[in-house]
């Protein structure tokens, strides 16, 4: 009886890491695409400084950012974080 109990806990270990390798797989490959779509130069207008960053999302959703006034001079926008 322990030999098949033993045998279960390490079939759930094995496929419990598979599944996490795959997920980082995943996130892997959709931060590779980003790299890829996203722009490499920076938008330049006179008299105005942008700045940018990107990260991954931790899961797959939908792209979302948002935008705020920093001062009447000064705008910010913002990846939620996830």
């Amino acid at each position: 009886m322990a030999v098949v109990i033993a045998l279960l806990l390490l079939r759930r270990l094995l496929k419990s890491v598979h599944r996490q390798r795959m997920m980082a797989l995943d996130v892997k490959q959709a931060q590779e695409v980003q790299q890829v779509i996203l722009p490499e130069a920076r938008l330049a207008l006179a008299g105005l400084t942008i700045e940018s960053e990107y990260r991954p999302a931790r899961d797959v959703a939908g792209t979302s950012s948002r935008s705020f006034r920093i001062s009447p001079t000064e705008a910010c926008s913002s990846w939620p974080e996830t």
